[in-house]
């Protein structure tokens, strides 16, 4: 399992996917620096820009990896380095090391998860930082709100990361896993609020729009909410990644990649 790490952290490092999402990152974050400093020393309140700003910057910090861009971005990284083995014919080659294909895909979701999180916690850092820097840290930072921020940030970038993997394994496609995770996050979400609109119950579609993953993967991040809850929708981010984990696998066992 040992090399089979080592493999794939090489690989992901010299991908030019992975210095793109790099990339990506250090030019968003250099405009938001901008942005931050340009309002800071317009003398304006945190108040008046807190639409972009997501309040202050521990609140910053802890809504980063959330909505559709960002899970794209994700999908666009994960799913595409796997599937890319598939279009590129790389995928014989790996599956031909004579390590079990469980391992190969346990390997891979390790290794592009821990990237991911890293290249998050860089750009997420500075930005808090910088909000913290101007106008302060806001309310609600304490040791046990870091912690389940913290929880919520695993769930949530490795559930997904697991689903990325999953579909990549299944459509063996950079562009169709795009297709697929675009018509989850955007096309799934107005689904799911049609349907709800549908039921006029709004009991009911509360308690299912907030099942669906866009919501479960906000509220696993928002420590406003009581603990037991946001320990709940971590709960469900974590089952959801085992499953996804687990489908991979499976899938890619029963691949003909001859």
């Amino acid at each position: 399992m040992g090399n089979i790490l080592k493999s794939e952290f090489f690989r992901v490092r010299k991908s030019g996917i992975t210095l793109g999402i790099a990339i990506f990152y250090a030019v968003t974050t250099l405009g938001w620096m901008i942005i931050y400093t340009v309002e800071k020393m317009n003398e304006k309140d945190i108040q008046d820009i807190s639409d972009f700003l997501l309040d202050f910057g521990f609140r910053n910090f802890s809504s980063f990896p959330s909505g559709t861009l960002y899970y794209l971005i994700l999908a666009f990284f994960v799913g595409g380095m796997v599937a890319g083995d598939y279009t590129t014919g790389a995928i014989k080659q790996i599956a031909s090391r004579g390590v079990p294909r469980r391992k190969i895909v346990l390997g891979q979701y390790i290794v592009l998860a821990s990237w991911m999180t890293i290249l998050t916690l860089i750009a997420a850092t500075i930005r808090a930082l910088i909000v913290t820097l101007y106008w302060g840290v806001g309310e609600g930072f304490t040791v046990t709100n870091l912690l389940l921020v913290d929880l919520g940030w695993i769930a949530a970038i490795w559930s997904y990361s697991a689903l990325a993997v999953l579909v990549a394994h299944f459509v063996r496609s950079s562009m169709m896993s795009i297709v697929l995770h675009i018509c989850l996050l955007v096309g799934g979400n107005m689904a799911v609020l049609i349907f709800c609109a549908i039921l006029n119950d709004e009991k009911l579609s509360d308690r299912i729009y907030g099942l669906w993953i866009s919501n479960v993967q906000q509220k696993a991040l928002d420590y406003t909410i009581p603990t037991l809850h946001q320990l709940g929708y971590i709960g469900l981010l974590c089952l959801l990644g085992v499953v996804c984990l687990f489908l991979g696998m499976y899938v890619f066992e029963k691949k003909d990649v001859a």
